[in-house]
Order: C-alpha cells, then structure tokens, then sequence
C-alpha cells in the first residue's frame, strides 16, 4: 500500500444499533441483565454488516480517545472479532459507564471479559471497566492512569492468564506513574 493513507474511521458509517443481537453474548454466558447493567448500559451495541451477500449481525463496542472521541469499533462474535477499518485502538479505550464514585478502575483486554467480570462480581459498587482490545499499548496505559486520576480510583489489572495478559501487565508496569503496593496497583499523583 505505497502511498495509499489508511482509511479515516467514522463511526456514522456503521449502522449501530442498542444491544438486540443476545445470541452471542449468551452463548459465552454474559446475559442480558449484565448488559443491561447500570455500568454497561448504552455500551454495548448490535451491528449489521454484509458479507457478499450474507447479512450478520454483531455485538459491537465503541472505542473512545481521550477527548471522549469515538475513534474505533471492536465488532465480536463467535470465532469473530475484528477493529473496522481505521479504528484507532492503540489510542482509545472501551469505557464502562462513570458512576461519579469509582474506587477501581479494572482493566481487561476485551470488553466481553469486563461484562464476564462484573457478572461474576455483582455485588462490587465503585468499580469501573476499561478493556485495551488486545495486548495494551504505551498511549492506553497512560489513558488508563488518566482516567483512574480524574477519580482518585486505583488501577486493578485483570488480565487473561496468558503469555498475552503477561505482556499486558508488564506494559503497565512499565509506566512510571504505576506502582505495585501491597499486591495492588497504585497510580502515582
């Protein structure tokens, strides 16, 4: 591709609907209550794409930067899951909803781990979710301290167990606002 830029993401191109397409979700045993969750709500999304002449619906999630800009969509499903064209995820992060009174901030890789986490941990209060779509980059950790500053909230990494979710964790201890203490990160004021 010498000479050609890459494609500009928009999110008005893609036909996102609320949350309808359950069989996904339900299948890896997220349900619909989870989805519908305070933190979660408006979040998650359904999305029509074609291909060739097969029409597919998807759950999707929306990537935002810093300046709470949509600049990426994760579209999954089963065996299926894919950053459309010109999403910038190494820029952006998928963001539960601000309860106004996060203590944690638990990141992921991927947003379906966040749905999967809360639903196992219903009783959590003051938590919040970020998930990077895959191994984080240098600009995602600092979104995440960034984001974990403007509440006061502590960085919590629950990453796969995986030579990946490794290489996740390490990528934050390499920012040199993030401290382990006591079993738990801490960012640094």
């Amino acid at each position: 591709m010498i000479g050609k830029s890459a494609p500009k993401f928009d999110l008005a191109n893609y036909d996102l609907k609320p949350f309808c397409y359950e069989k996904y979700l339900n299948g890896i045993g997220i349900n619909t209550e989870t989805v519908n969750d305070p933190l979660f709500k408006n979040t998650v999304y359904t999305v029509e794409s074609k291909v060739g002449e097969r029409e597919m619906q998807n759950t999707a999630f929306v990537y935002h930067n810093r300046d709470g800009e949509a600049v990426g969509l994760e579209s999954v499903n089963f065996r299926f899951s894919q950053f459309a064209a010109g999403s910038k995820r190494g820029e952006s992060l998928y963001l539960s909803n601000d309860t106004g009174k996060t203590e944690n901030l638990y990141v992921m890789n991927h947003p379906t781990d966040c749905l999967a986490f809360r639903q196992l941990n219903p009783e959590m209060e003051n938590v919040r979710f970020a998930a990077t779509g895959g191994i984080p980059t240098a600009e995602q950790v600092k979104l995440c301290v960034e984001t974990a500053q403007k509440s006061g909230a502590q960085i919590v990494l629950s990453f796969e167990n995986t030579i990946d979710g490794a290489k996740s964790e390490f990528r934050f201890l390499e920012n040199d606002k993030i401290r382990l203490e006591n079993g738990r990160y801490k960012v640094r004021p």
